[in-house]
């Protein structure tokens, strides 16, 4: 179990300014957290748990996952918390898709506990990722919005923009907290190769892209 210790570390606080500098986020509202089980979206469940912040975790189980039962152990132990598991037999064909259904069924558990705020654990290197999928392949500037408001209901913070994937995995091996690998098995070339090319990108190029992007998103 977590200690509120942690909270005040110099290491924490890094995190937290990082994080919650972007937009106003209030501490005090309830939120849904949309819970993947991979890295990031743990990262995000202990980062908010630590502050203390209302949450109800959300986990979308497709027919392929298989270590739900797992995770929803580990959230009880780790956290205290009782995972909410949504399972479905809806399959899809892309990423895109696949998201979409996702947030849907989210968005449908979110209306049932009328709590209309939900969290996803985005962070710096998505929205790169999602601007240059965008305008290598869709000839256009597209990019992921930090806070997006759905069907004049539901909003869909992204906090994490202001945190790189490493800086995650330096968090996660510090508090030496278990994350699942994703079991997809539905390949995604065009999505591979920018992740590749963003990784490759000099720290310089990645700083001014940060610069740019935060003016706008």
């Amino acid at each position: 179990m977590i200690t509120n210790n942690i909270r005040y570390t110099k290491f924490f606080k890094e995190y937290y300014k990082k994080i919650l500098k972007y937009r106003d986020f209030d501490l005090n509202k309830s939120y849904i957290l949309a819970v993947s089980g991979g890295i990031d979206s743990i990262f995000a469940t202990h980062f908010f748990y630590t502050l203390g912040v209302k949450f109800f975790p959300v986990f979308v189980k497709y027919p392929f996952i298989s270590y739900d039962v797992e995770l929803k152990k580990y959230f009880k132990a780790q956290f205290g918390i009782d995972l909410k598991v949504i399972p479905t037999n809806i399959t899809a064909n892309n990423c895109y898709e696949c998201a979409k259904k996702r947030r849907e069924l989210i968005f449908k558990y979110a209306d049932n506990i009328g709590v209309y705020n939900i969290i996803y654990a985005h962070h710096r290197d998505d929205f790169f990722e999602s601007f240059f999928l965008s305008l290598f392949y869709g000839a256009d500037f597209s990019f992921m919005k930090i806070e997006t408001l759905f069907f004049n209901k539901f909003i869909l913070f992204r906090p994490l923009f202001g945190i790189d994937k490493k800086a995650i995995v330096r968090y996660v091996k510090k508090f030496d907290l278990n994350y699942w690998e994703s079991e997809c098995s539905v390949s995604n070339k065009k999505r591979d190769e920018i992740r590749q090319f963003i990784e490759n990108l000099p720290e310089m190029y990645k700083k001014n892209l940060f610069n740019a992007l935060k003016k706008v998103v």
